[in-house]
């Protein structure tokens, strides 16, 4: 019996340690896959049989992620020193901290070979890579397809740096300048000449490139992804160049405050597979250049952004007041409509009382007059003057409509004169990008006050408009039916005397 159970023992260790040496890495390869890249580093450290496991599968190794970590330049010097990532094809090196040119300097001294494979490399707001850590890069890597260096402002990358790139990746398919405002013309023109495969342009916030370079991005046939926000210098006849772009999916045009109706147009016949285009801020385009994209890009044009763009009509700030207006019309009904209601809750509450006294017939209403303005049946916003020749509004009503007129008309000034002053403003002052919104508050602050005061003033008269129309109406109705009872009541009456004295 306890040589039987002895051997029990020994075959579930057995199956046990065969249980995971072999099924558990097995399972955990096929999971690892879909892990972010720093729990697959803390599962290699769980037992040698799975570490073994997922470090002689490459797939697993083909990304190194150091975004926002600090000490990355180290720790990316280590990793590539390691076998298991000697065929990695994605580096993100996005706001890493502490990466310098001497890191890839001493890449290409120690291990050369680990990026002869590297396809992607982000440098995003890595400030302290300059032009000679990229000519490290590109003498290491030799199939590099996607570049991006967002937001180099410290030690700036220069033409230079591009001039490499250019010469060494022609195949280069997407590229991320973002920023980097030491470039000009000339390096940039060395892509656009270079990359003819190029699909990816992003060359956001960068004002200072002329409508010449524009022109040459024509080149780019097989461009797809073009962003040109902040391109100032941009005008018609270069973006007429950048419509020859046939496969463009993706452009982005935001606050190109050169161009107009002519070059919008061009671009929705020429790229008739648009996606996506963004016209937020530009104040010279109309409702011309939404039609031609309605003809022509409808079928595929998933996002337009529009906003701000004053000339087109239905964006116009001009309507504004008139749906205000019509609003507070429809308010005011129902203030009217309701108190009406109360009035005549009020008017039953005093009939059944009389009918409880039983005089009703004894004290008829229409003797002191229907349509007077006092009569408890009629509404009871006015009251009359004290020379009794005009109805005037209570004081509250004409202080309620004057504080709303105010607020509306300075609401409406300010949000119509933000929409068209600042844009008129950008458009025509030449200097910083904060110098129209010094200049142009004090005109809307003045432009404010008179719409409030106008607001103030005409509001209620069209109130005191609204309300005595309404009693005046009212008034000639009542009368005439008081009139017509009076008549039925007489004519009753006097039948009735004439068969008491037959």
């Amino acid at each position: 019996m306890e040589g039987q159970e002895g051997g029990r023992v020994e075959a579930d260790k057995a199956e046990e340690l065969t249980w995971s040496r072999e099924t558990v890495p097995k399972a955990l390869k096929i999971v690892s896959a879909r892990l972010y890249q720093r729990d697959l580093i803390s599962l290699l450290l769980v037992s040698p049989w799975l570490n073994q496991t997922l470090v002689s599968y490459p797939p697993l190794w083909l990304v190194l992620d150091l975004r926002e970590v600090s000490n990355a330049g180290n720790r990316l010097v280590n990793a590539l020193s390691l076998p298991r990532y000697r065929y990695v094809k994605q580096i993100n090196l996005e706001f890493a901290q502490g990466v310098e040119d001497e890191h890839f300097e001493l890449l290409k001294k120690k291990c050369p070979e680990s990026l002869r494979d590297l396809e992607i490399l982000n440098l995003n707001g890595c400030q302290k890579i300059s032009d000679k850590g990229i000519g490290a890069v590109t003498s290491i890597c030799a199939n590099l397809k996607v570049f991006s260096v967002y937001w180099n402002v410290r030690y700036n990358i220069s033409d230079s740096s591009l001039e490499v790139i250019a010469k060494n990746y022609k195949a280069l398919e997407s590229l991320n300048i973002t920023r980097c405002v030491k470039l000009t013309d000339k390096g940039v023109q060395h892509i656009l000449l270079s990359c003819s495969l190029l699909q990816y342009l992003n060359l956001y916030a960068l004002s200072h490139f002329t409508d010449k370079l524009y022109k040459k991005i024509s080149h780019l046939t097989n461009l797809k992804f073009l962003d040109l926000c902040g391109a100032q210098n941009l005008s018609d006849d270069g973006l007429t160049c950048i419509s020859k772009c046939k496969n463009l999916k993706s452009l982005n045009l935001t606050w190109c405050v050169g161009v107009t109706d002519r070059g919008v147009i061009a671009i929705a016949e020429g790229c008739t597979s648009l996606e996506f285009l963004s016209l937020f801020g530009i104040v010279g385009v109309t409702d011309k250049c939404l039609e031609a994209l309605s003809r022509t890009c409808s079928k595929t044009l998933a996002t337009l952004d529009v906003n701000g763009c004053i000339g087109i009509k239905g964006l116009s700030p001009l309507w504004w007041p008139y749906y205000f207006f019509f609003f507070f019309f429809l308010l005011l009904c129902r203030a009217l409509e309701w108190t009406k209601s109360e009035e005549k809750m009020g008017t039953r509450e005093v009939y059944e009382q009389k009918l409880r006294r039983g005089n009703l017939y004894h004290d008829p209403t229409i003797k002191p007059g229907l349509g007077t303005p006092r009569c408890p049946r009629c509404f009871s916003f006015v009251d009359p003057s004290p020379d009794g020749k005009e109805w005037t509004i209570t004081s509250v009503l004409h202080d309620a409509t004057s504080v709303a007129g105010s607020g509306i008309g300075a609401v409406l000034s300010a949000v119509y004169g933000i929409n068209t002053v600042i844009p008129f403003l950008q458009k025509r002052l030449r200097g910083p990008k904060w110098l129209p919104f010094l200049a142009g508050p004090p005109p809307l602050l003045l432009f404010s006050c008179a719409s409030a005061a106008l607001g103030g003033y005409a509001l209620p008269k069209f109130a005191q408009l609204s309300v005595t129309s309404y009693y005046s109406a009212s008034s000639i109705s009542h009368y005439g039916i008081s009139l017509l009872t009076r008549q039925v009541e007489e004519a009753h009456n006097s039948r009735t005397q004439q068969e008491k004295l037959q």
